[in-house]
């Protein structure tokens, strides 16, 4: 590819990432209120970021009540709040708009993302929602999150889990 392709390349991949709409994805709306550079190379770069970014915001929303939850004394006693209707409620939306939705992709951390969503809906206990994730995920673990439940065998907690959740 030319200089001229490399360019076009940029302008194409800038427009798309520069379409797409930011309501609920806090990390893709950062990136889009930074300036475009000029550079090609840089151009490109930069848009195919924001295009990954939307793909992946919706992960933001199980790890913000992952960590909420182990605020809440390390997490041991904080499982009420997991289960609230309105975490439950928030996790759904956010799974609409990440690995549920049709333009999502199993590339870069797509499993990383399949992982943080069987944790949080198997903490709130969503059974059908935790087990969509260990399906989806063909039994591969990531240590994140799970190294919050058990950090010298993240893999014993996703087995426990997904047992939990009837997969």
């Amino acid at each position: 590819m030319g200089v001229a392709g490399l360019a076009r390349a940029a302008d194409l991949t800038t427009k798309a990432a520069t379409s797409a709409p930011t309501q609920g994805r806090v990390m893709y709306a950062g990136m889009r209120a930074l300036p475009v550079p000029g550079d090609p190379v840089a151009r490109l770069s930069h848009a195919a970021t924001m295009l990954r970014e939307h793909r992946r915001d919706g992960q933001l929303v199980p790890m913000a009540h992952i960590e909420h939850w182990l605020a809440l004394d390390g997490g041991f006693s904080g499982g009420a709040y997991m289960r609230r209707p309105e975490v439950v409620a928030s996790l759904r939306e956010a799974a609409d708009h990440s690995f549920r939705h049709p333009d999502f992709v199993r590339s870069g951390g797509w499993l990383q993302v399949l992982n943080t969503f069987a944790m949080a809906f198997s903490l709130a206990e969503d059974q059908a929602g935790a087990r969509e994730c260990f399906v989806g995920s063909e039994g591969r673990v990531t240590e994140s999150p799970w190294h919050y439940i058990d950090a010298s065998d993240p893999a014993a907690a996703y087995k426990e889990h997904r047992s939990s959740a009837g997969r």
